[in-house]
């Protein structure tokens, strides 16, 4: 087994980041993480402790042994009557050397284009489906492919300054 898939797999259990004195943000990702109250997610799931934002279904697309990127999606949904702002996204350096939030779309002659985009809102009450073909989180200079099965670590961020942890697995298209 790879050295990643092992620490990988040691990191699962995720404790949620708390955010802002003001207002905590919190999620988790899988299974065998738990959120700041000690509670623990179903699988696929996060438990929202204080949150503004819930990250669900998170899950990495496996990457062939040449890639040099790859992508991970999830469907983010506000809890509060307030717009939420995603405005990156981090992972270990085990994973990849950065992650960025990008968009697919059908440009001119009907060719697929992608570009980082500044942020994705969240609407207040609402979901943002982050899903192939549209918003994603981009993961560049990868540290090794991402292999079905693994777990991936990672961190979506506001503009609030909030973040939330999440695991996203790692499936077949």
């Amino acid at each position: 087994m790879p050295t990643r898939s092992r620490s990988l797999r040691r990191a699962a259990p995720i404790v949620v980041v708390a955010g802002l004195a003001l207002g905590g943000l919190a999620a988790c990702g899988d299974s065998d993480s738990t959120s700041s109250s000690g509670t623990t997610a179903a699988p696929g799931t996060t438990t929202p402790v204080e949150v503004g934002v819930v990250a669900t279904g998170a899950w990495a697309r496996s990457s062939p042994v040449v890639a040099e990127a790859g992508a991970v999606y999830m469907t983010l949904t506000t809890t509060t009557s307030e717009d939420a702002e995603l405005v990156g996204a981090s992972v270990p350096a085990m994973v990849a050397a950065a992650a960025e939030v990008h968009e697919s779309s059908m440009g001119d002659g009907g060719m697929m284009s992608m570009r980082q985009v500044p942020s994705v809102t969240v609407p207040a009450g609402g979901s943002v489906e982050l899903a192939p073909g549209g918003f994603h989180v981009m993961l560049l200079q990868l540290a090794e492919p991402l292999v079905a099965g693994e777990d991936v670590p990672v961190t979506p961020s506001f503009a609030d300054g909030d973040e939330v942890q999440v695991i996203a697995t790692v499936r077949d298209s």
